[in-house]
């Protein structure tokens, strides 16, 4: 009687893709799922530093060529996140000088605050009425106030990133 070889059993088909290549589909398509919405630009701002706006410009062009449908999953897609992901971070990490400045990254930071109170457990306080809830309140209240920005309408249709470019 031949003997029964368990190992027959579980091995992969020749043709099927590799565990590689099936987490390499998996991150691209969730990546494409869990993509962030433009942020709303009502206009460009005067006096922001012009390498922060080429750079917020820059970071806008990234994220809709994310959200393009067009955009197939792949290598080119995962360089445009990794380049998105990369921008994000020097947005964040650029030293504002004026609060123009801060205005030009105040759509990102109220981003950054939504994320946060989607990830906020709210059953013993509220997000709103929490310390971070309130700091992040006070700074985008405060930053809005300074530079004279009003808090974006639902309705507001954001600027492209060709109206955020600096003048050259």
């Amino acid at each position: 009687m031949p003997s029964l070889k368990l190992s027959n059993l579980i091995r992969r088909r020749a043709d099927a893709p590799s565990l590689k290549d099936r987490a390499a589909a998996l991150k691209a398509s969730a990546t494409r799922v869990m993509r962030r919405h433009e942020p709303p630009f009502s206009a460009p701002l005067a006096g922001a530093n012009p390498q922060l706006l080429a750079m917020v410009a820059e970071l806008l062009e990234a994220r809709r060529k994310l959200s393009d449908p067009s955009l197939p999953d792949g290598p080119e897609a995962d360089a445009i996140g990794e380049r998105e992901t990369a921008l994000s971070i020097a947005v964040y990490r650029f030293p504002a000088r004026t609060i123009h400045d801060m205005a030009a990254k105040l759509p990102f930071l109220r981003e950054e605050a939504e994320d946060a109170a989607r990830g906020w457990d709210g059953r013993r306080v509220p997000f709103e009425a929490s310390l971070p809830g309130s700091a992040w309140a006070g700074l985008l209240r405060d930053i809005e106030h300074l530079a004279a920005t009003p808090a974006p309408d639902a309705g507001a249709k954001p600027a492209t990133p060709s109206e955020i470019q600096p003048k050259a």
